[in-house]
């Protein structure tokens, strides 16, 4: 496979630090296309030659191959074993921060709890963020809870959303629908290809979002759940006002008229 021909992953995701000294292709067309616009003479036999094609050209061609080949087989065999749908889930720790004194591990279960119900199977864990400005403490609590933490060392805008971009596309490819994707997030970016998921792939969206999600964002999503929700103040606060109403509903004198 010619390096020059092919896509650097670095430059993709905007932290490439060889510049023009790369053996890999710079494609700024290419970069800015949607992730899912692959070149398909490329992915099929490597015959396109043209540098300056304007679609993506990916460096691991064998892995997209052999998903798209194997995929329907191991779909029928899990079928025969069980009926359960897919959860990957995918979620931007800046966007949705671990509550302060609280435990990442602790969270985690809460939205396990919630969302893995009984015809559910998660796949998938994902958590997205530059690891360097988070404890290890942090670190440690989230592998604990089964998270799989995906670094970005990049701190240019987008960097974070065009990894969970590329692992939304690739879940797309191998799971199929019916699935589910958990987003946890309130970047309205991820508007237009919530919208894809949910209409033209059949997914089912939970978004899980913070308060500054917009209107939009939370419209286009099969279920919406505020990141608050999984808070253990708030779930307190809720459980303290569920036994008051409790109580004062006990104390209510009997009325005759209603027997």
């Amino acid at each position: 496979m010619s390096k020059s021909l092919t896509d650097c992953h670095y430059f993709l995701v905007g932290n490439c630090r060889k510049g023009v000294d790369c053996d890999f292709r710079h494609n700024e067309v290419a970069k800015n296309s949607p992730i899912h616009k692959k070149c398909f003479r490329w992915i099929d036999d490597k015959s396109c030659k043209n540098v300056h094609c304007k679609f993506r050209h990916p460096f691991n061609i064998t892995d997209e191959k052999s998903e798209r080949i194997e995929t329907p087989i191991v779909k029928k065999e899990k079928s025969k074993s069980n009926n359960k749908e897919s959860v990957g889930y995918f979620w931007d720790l800046e966007n949705c921060p671990v509550f302060r004194g609280q435990k990442a591990f602790d969270i985690v279960q809460r939205i396990k709890t919630r969302i893995n119900t009984t015809n559910r199977c998660q796949v998938e864990l994902n958590c997205y963020c530059n690891i360097k400005e988070y404890s290890s403490e942090l670190l440690e609590s989230l592998s604990h809870a089964g998270v799989r933490t995906i670094h970005v060392e990049s701190r240019k805008d987008g960097a974070v959303d065009r990894l969970i971009f590329q692992d939304l596309d690739r879940f797309e490819r191998i799971h199929k629908s019916p699935a589910t994707i958990v987003l946890i997030t309130g970047d309205i970016d991820f508007i237009g290809k919530i919208n894809d998921l949910r209409y033209h792939a059949g997914f089912s969206v939970i978004l899980i979002h913070n308060q500054q999600a917009k209107y939009e964002l939370k419209k286009v999503a099969n279920e919406c759940i505020p990141w608050s929700d999984f808070n253990e103040n708030k779930q307190n606060e809720k459980t303290n006002i569920n036994k008051q109403n409790e109580k004062k509903n006990s104390n209510k004198p009997f009325d005759k008229k209603n027997e």
